[in-house]
């Protein structure tokens, strides 16, 4: 059992309004479809839970918040987050690890990782943007009232262009990243983390009785998991 302490400890949503934007950088992930095993959903999603917390890693918190991969009007689908922040300042980089283990309409069991990394400094670029023109915008509408003009009127591009790039920098409009902004050590804490992630999932499926041969895997990454485990054993 997982000190009730320690889980309110942990829990740290990455955006205040719920909702993220803006994962990052994808990386990489792992997914499986295991039929007939959507009614055992809520169990091992609680059990892979439970173990990954009785880890106790530093600096690793976890959210439930909806996720949208393409911005603002885009699709969001609740995930549970667990993420690490790595680095120093805006240049820090954010490790989030999206996780999905539930049940579809067809009763089967969909289980999964997307590993993602963002930093603030792109985001913050474009943010800083937006306030500039803002500002700048209000100054000088400000400044041609004086002549008898409207204020609202000169207003109105600054205010158009100003939102677009806060939007830009919030991910409204899309994704932000083209590349991931980590640096090699980075790198290395954040396929860390995403190993443990992988190892405990994995581990909560063969613990709930689900066999290799059951899981229909679904290939997001070069490297198979059922493919390693089966060379493994050849090996061996």
């Amino acid at each position: 059992m997982v000190d009730e302490a320690y889980v309110r400890q942990r829990r740290k949503p990455i955006s205040w309004l719920g909702h993220i934007y803006e994962p990052g950088a994808h990386v990489t992930g792992w997914a499986g479809l295991i039929p007939g095993w959507g009614e055992q959903a809520a169990a091992i999603r609680d059990t892979f839970f439970t173990s990954f917390l009785a880890l106790e890693l530093a600096g690793v918190y976890f959210s439930l918040e909806r996720v949208h991969l393409a911005g603002l009007f885009s699709e969001g689908r609740e995930r549970l987050i667990i993420h690490k922040r790595v680095g120093k300042d805006a240049r820090a980089v954010t490790i989030l690890i999206s996780t999905e283990v539930a049940s579809n309409k067809r009763g089967d069991l969909e289980v999964a990782w997307f590993w993602f990394e963002k930093d603030r400094a792109v985001p913050l670029k474009w943010i800083s943007f937006g306030v500039i023109v803002l500002v700048l915008g209000y100054l000088f509408s400000n400044y041609m009232a004086g002549f008898g003009t409207a204020v609202f009127g000169w207003f109105i591009l600054p205010l158009m262009v100003g939102v677009w790039f806060v939007g830009r920098g919030m991910g409204w409009w899309g994704r932000l990243y083209k590349t991931s902004p980590a640096t090699p050590y980075e790198r290395f804490d954040a396929a860390v983390l995403a190993r443990y992630v992988d190892a405990t999932l994995k581990t909560t499926l063969r613990e709930a009785g689900i066999d290799e041969t059951e899981i229909q895997e679904l290939r997001l990454t070069d490297i198979s998991w059922i493919e390693e485990r089966r060379r493994a054993a050849e090996v061996s």
